[in-house]
């Protein structure tokens, strides 16, 4: 019954998903993952599916909190 997606699907979800996402809600996530509740489960996902590839770096409060996650955050796949 339980149908497992597939990694492709996967990637075409979380591009869909950054796409829908304003320049602040992905800031708002971004400092999200870096606290205990998202840094767990969440923040490795956004470093697996680039979810930050296009965010506007002016909004952060300092670049140097982009060292907090592995380059693949960033990547343009």
């Amino acid at each position: 019954m339980y149908k497992v997606i597939r990694y492709k699907n996967k990637k075409q979800y979380a591009s869909f998903l950054r796409s829908q996402l304003s320049s602040y809600e992905q800031i708002l996530i971004f400092y999200n993952c870096l606290h205990e509740n998202g840094k767990q489960k969440f923040k490795p996902l956004i470093e697996e599916f680039h979810l930050f590839k296009n965010i506007d770096e002016s909004l952060l409060f300092n670049k140097l909190h982009k060292k907090a996650y592995k380059i693949s955050a960033f990547e343009k796949e």
